[in-house]
């Protein structure tokens, strides 16, 4: 009986249905070599590791026979143990404390020798999420060179998501993070600022480089406290800016807003009237004041005036409601 050869076009269009599936993918690599192929880009298309998986992800990329790093197009690294096991929503959980991190340097020297191998111009990631990281818990020389090997080992990079990770400032977020992804574009960030802890609105940035956000960036999602210091930054350094350094960003979103924000919201909405064609809000309180929510409608006033805003989102917002 001759046995029926289904073409590889055919196979892989089958196979693709089975991308939320990893046992079933696994099982379908060792049919035949000509599988191998589809089945390992839908399994190593996003990988997520922490202090669990980690070792035995090195482990897997150092043996010779490897070929996964290339398929590798999503990465996420979360350097808090207790991920694994952590069902919480993630607006609710803490920052951890040092005990529980993750050697995330470690991580990345082990990753480097092995890309220096594989993949000596870098690899092929494009979208990197770094979660549960205390930055300032680095001396200043390891925080340098953990930059300088973060652009070595991701300078394909468009999409960095921060979440939950502590800086001292924003001149550290963009010297010692940002800085480290130029072809940057999108960044969605949940991050808490040390030296602005003290304060329920952050101080404004001094001008310079340093705290500016890279002109690259098309998309930004901030999310809970530290997205105050963040548009203050985009704010104050909007003023100074010349043409060809302003910021060109298309889609805005801001999550968890309160009504203490409103300013530092409004001032980066007034700063991005220019070229935001998306914008997303919500609020953890929907009982306004009279003047944080006028304030809102003249800088919506502002965006449809500019003519560029082609898409609102308001959720948990109430501009009717009476002032108490």
């Amino acid at each position: 009986m001759t046995a029926t050869v289904i073409p590889v076009e055919l196979a892989e269009a089958i196979i693709n249905f089975l991308y939320d599936d990893p046992k079933t993918l696994a099982t379908c690599s060792l049919v035949c070599s000509a599988w191998v192929a589809r089945t390992r880009h839908l399994l190593f298309w996003t990988v997520h590791l922490d202090s669990s998986s980690s070792e035995a992800f090195i482990n897997l990329l150092l043996h010779p026979c490897s070929t996964i790093l290339r398929h590798i197009y999503r990465l996420g690294i979360d350097c808090s143990s207790t991920s694994a096991g952590d069902t919480a929503p993630c607006h609710s959980r803490k920052i951890p404390s040092e005990d529980y991190l993750l050697p995330f340097d470690r991580f990345l020297s082990a990753f480097k020798r092995i890309t220096d191998l594989r993949a000596i111009h870098g690899t092929d990631i494009q979208c990197l999420r770094l979660s549960n990281l205390d930055w300032t818990a680095y001396p200043l020389q390891l925080q340098s060179r953990i930059t300088t090997t973060l652009a070595r080992l991701f300078p394909k990079t468009t999409s960095l998501g921060l979440d939950q990770v502590v800086l001292h400032d924003m001149r550290q977020l963009n010297v010692s993070v940002l800085r480290a992804f130029p072809g940057l574009e999108r960044l969605e960030a949940r991050l808490k600022f040390l030296k602005y802890f003290e304060y329920p609105v952050a101080l404004k940035p001094g001008p310079g480089k340093a705290s500016k956000l890279p002109t690259g960036l098309k998309e930004i999602e901030l999310v809970d406290e530290g997205m105050t210091t963040v548009l203050g930054c985009i704010a104050q350094n909007s003023s100074d800016s010349e043409t060809q350094d302003a910021l060109n960003v298309h889609s805005l979103s801001l999550k968890g807003c309160t009504p203490e924000m409103v300013p530092c919201v409004s001032g980066a909405l007034h700063a991005l009237s220019g070229s935001l064609k998306t914008l997303r809000l919500s609020f953890l309180d929907n009982r306004f004041h009279e003047e944080p929510a006028f304030l809102l409608k003249d800088t919506f006033e502002c965006l449809s005036d500019k003519g560029y805003l082609q898409s609102l989102h308001l959720d948990d917002i109430n501009l009717t409601a009476s002032p108490i």
